[in-house]
């Protein structure tokens, strides 16, 4: 046996003495990341880590093709994993890990760029640093998309590492999943610097300037911001004799009301804004008078007036507003109930439109709407 080297079980009983001092490390080190990494900026999914167990040391040490010496010889004693959204992430969080720890190069390695990979079909940034303690402890930070993950657990539960350990006759469809995957993580990344892209149109040009725009979640926050609808909310903050908030009510929910209510485009939510913002601050009392009957739902139970809370009901008198019978009204109501609330219950959307209807009639609401 070579003199510098030592036997297995030597190296086995150095593991066992520092395993406390390894589970100490491991918790700084995750802890460091987590300060470092800020998660939205990043798009990070998740931060994990690990030291290896007794029995995978024990495997690793074995093998015959490598050779170690001390415990400084094996990079990924602890290792720690960096899971992303997007694929233009990783090279931000590469700067920061370079920047921050103490990197060794030479046994560190980018899967991403690789010509010749290793593991079949397998990308991810694998970073191998030294701790800055006194044992030296080298550790493995590894860097992958949620999509890079998902494949790399796929294979390893498969058992096929290499090309050459796969067969044949499988081998191709292997090859066909790699490169879906990486066409998807572009994908994302596209489709997000689009989205991004969309958000910077809106917010220049304004939505009062194109009222072609079809409402999604993107140009109903720029329509959240317009000085109508804060105006709007102001009103109803009033009739409630509530305060007003700058944060959002529940964009996906408003939007869905507003489909309900057929209004589809930046240019029919502000048709339906002028027609019916005069009659809001004499429908609000009513509905709330038919929430606490129908539907348990109490003035008193509202902190504050949202953004976009007016929204929600100049939708409930667009749909009222499209028929001219009562029958007709408690119908379409009944439809925009199905669609907001009531999905799986077409009976209670029924009931609730009615209860509305009716408390409406009975307060001759309509007849005032029609008046003015």
């Amino acid at each position: 046996m070579n003199p510098l080297e030592i036997k297995p079980s030597q190296l086995m009983t150095e593991f066992s003495n520092l395993e406390g001092r390894l589970l100490a490390i491991e918790r700084s080190l995750t802890q460091k990341l987590k300060s470092l990494l800020p998660h939205e900026a990043l798009s990070i999914h998740s931060i994990s880590s690990r030291v290896k167990s007794k029995e995978s040391f024990r495997r690793k040490i074995a093998r015959p093709d490598r050779t170690y010496r001390s415990l400084t010889d094996v990079t990924d004693i602890i290792g720690l994993r960096i899971v992303t959204y997007f694929e233009d992430s990783i090279e931000k969080i590469g700067q920061l890990i370079e920047k921050n720890f103490t990197v060794d190069f030479k046994n560190s390695t980018n899967k991403l760029r690789a010509l010749d990979q290793e593991r079949f079909g397998y990308r991810s940034m694998h970073y191998v640093c030294i701790d800055t303690g006194p044992e030296k402890i080298r550790f493995e930070i590894q860097i992958r998309t949620v999509l890079q993950h998902a494949w790399a657990e796929i294979e390893h539960d498969l058992g096929y590492k290499s090309p050459q350990g796969i067969p044949g006759v499988i081998r191709r469809r292997f090859s066909q999943v790699a490169s879906i995957l990486e066409i998807a993580d572009r994908e994302f990344v596209s489709i997000r610097r689009d989205v991004s892209a969309y958000q910077d149109s809106l917010k220049q040009t304004g939505v009062d300037r194109d009222q072609d725009i079809p409402l999604d979640l993107v140009s109903l926050k720029e329509l959240l911001a317009h000085d109508g609808i804060k105006s709007l909310d102001q009103e109803l903050a009033k009739v409630l004799n509530l305060p007003s908030s700058g944060e959002d009510f529940f964009p996906e929910y408003v939007l869905r009301a507003l489909v309900a209510a057929e209004i589809k485009t930046v240019g029919e939510a502000f048709a339906a804004l002028k027609k019916h913002d005069a009659v809001l601050p004499e429908f609000v009392p009513l509905y709330f008078k038919f929430a606490e009957t129908a539907l348990g739902l109490h003035v008193q139970s509202i902190e504050t007036v949202l953004r976009g809370y007016s929204l929600l009901f100049i939708a409930h008198l667009s749909a009222l507003d499209q028929d001219s019978l009562a029958i007709d009204k408690a119908n379409r109501l009944s439809k925009f109930y199905e669609v907001l609330d009531f999905s799986h219950d077409v009976g209670e959307a029924v009931r609730v439109s009615r209860a509305l209807v009716d408390t409406l009639q009975a307060a001759e609401f309509f007849r005032s709407a029609t008046e003015v």
